[in-house]
């Protein structure tokens, strides 16, 4: 009888089928064409002793996974009217049955994980959490202009440039912050005023279309402001900024890893000068001073 190897194939599925078939039988009445296979296979004795020893299970899967180079197969055993035996149909389909459940499983802890997550407008402003309605446009409106300054809280400006940039330095400060002490979000697109908090969402910035023209073009500025005014460099490696929906508002979410004290501290670049802040309970500080003498004895500890 004429024999080959097979080297770089998975056993032939027909030629599988029909060993499981022949497994189907009873071991003391082994059929011939069983027989004739051990024969055949007598010179390779670990692929004899592999199907002499194992006890096949419907959840048993080790047939297939003999060394296939080390597997000798005769050309003539005619095994194309074989069909599949009702075990390999049982195993295959307890397989797929395994797979449905996988999907079935993925999709439910989908469902869980967002049922169960907490939404950002009601998480309350802390060491670690912060809301900005906008990074660049003053809300709810662009400040009037009273003789020749522009009035925004207890800041004055002279230019309307001069006030974009204070909206965008106040999300620069938290980045900071965080950098600086223990990580957080920022969270832009919800304004909080008197423990009182409203979605915004980024549409309101992306009204400016000189400005932004695409959410994308959000994320870049973003990004571009941290890598142009926040020092030093390897900063930009401990913030990743993202879009979120929520309640049919799209957030901007601002994530900020604490970087390693051999790159402390950040400092933001405003006016040519470099600034430290830190967080301080559920705001952001400017440190200067005295206590800017004991931040770094702490960080030479």
């Amino acid at each position: 009888m004429e024999h080959k190897i097979l080297k770089n194939e998975v056993i032939n599925k027909e030629f599988k089928d029909f060993l499981l078939i022949q497994f189907d039988a009873s071991r003391e009445n082994l059929s011939d064409s069983y027989k004739k296979i051990l024969d055949l296979f007598a010179r390779n004795q670990d692929f004899l002793k592999y199907f002499e020893g194992i006890d096949i299970k419907l959840s048993d899967k080790k047939i297939i996974h003999f060394p296939e180079n080390k597997i000798v197969r005769p050309n003539t055993v005619n095994v194309a009217e074989n069909k599949l035996s009702k075990m390999e149909a049982k195993v295959d389909s307890l397989i797929q049955t395994m797979k449905d459940y996988q999907l079935k499983i993925m999709k439910l802890e989908e469902i869980i994980n967002k049922s169960s997550k907490v939404k950002r407008i009601n998480q309350d402003e802390s060491s670690i959490i912060e809301h900005k309605a906008s990074i660049w446009t003053p809300y709810p409106k662009f400040p009037k202009k009273e003789g020749d300054f522009y009035h925004l809280g207890k800041e004055k400006f002279s230019g309307e440039k001069q006030v974009y940039n204070f909206i965008k330095n106040q999300t620069l400060k938290a980045i900071v912050a965080f950098l600086n002490s223990n990580g957080g979000e920022i969270i832009i697109g919800i304004h909080e005023q008197n423990n009182h908090k409203e979605y915004v969402g980024i549409e309101y910035d992306l009204r400016n279309e000189e400005k932004f023209n695409s959410k994308d073009s959000y994320q870049q500025f973003i990004n571009s402001q941290i890598s142009n005014y926040i020092l030093p460099l390897t900063c930009r490696d401990f913030v990743h900024v993202k879009i979120e929906e929520e309640q049919n508002v799209e957030l901007c979410i601002i994530k900020v890893k604490k970087i390693p004290q051999k790159h402390q501290p950040a400092r933001l670049l405003d006016k040519k000068e470099e600034k430290i802040y830190i967080r301080n309970g559920n705001a952001t500080e400017h440190i200067i001073g005295n206590k800017l003498i004991r931040y770094f004895e702490k960080l030479r500890r």
